[in-house]
């Protein structure tokens, strides 16, 4: 379970989604949202750091690089729905 990632804000609010309805990909890798598209908090940490991953530190104690792609796969809380991110914006 994740405890501390990189991001551009200190928390984040993150929704689950599913594989069928997956959740709205940010319209670039900056983790700054633009003023005007109500971005989803999630886009925080979807940074282009690392050739496209970012730093986990999780609950075990362990700590890795997990691919943008990836990091729905991880397991956020206790009913969360895995599943891997698909049509990232290239930069």
């Amino acid at each position: 379970m994740p405890v501390f990632f990189e991001s551009v804000w200190v928390d984040v609010n993150i929704d689950n989604g599913s594989p069928t309805s997956p959740v709205t990909n940010p319209p670039d890798l900056t983790g700054v949202p633009s003023a005007t598209s109500g971005a989803p908090q999630h886009w925080r940490f979807m940074i282009n750091r690392h050739k496209r991953s970012i730093s986990v530190c999780t609950a075990d104690g362990s700590a890795r690089l997990v691919p943008l792609e990836e990091t729905y796969k991880l397991k956020w809380h206790k009913g969360w729905l895995p599943y891997q991110l698909k049509n990232l914006p290239k930069k």
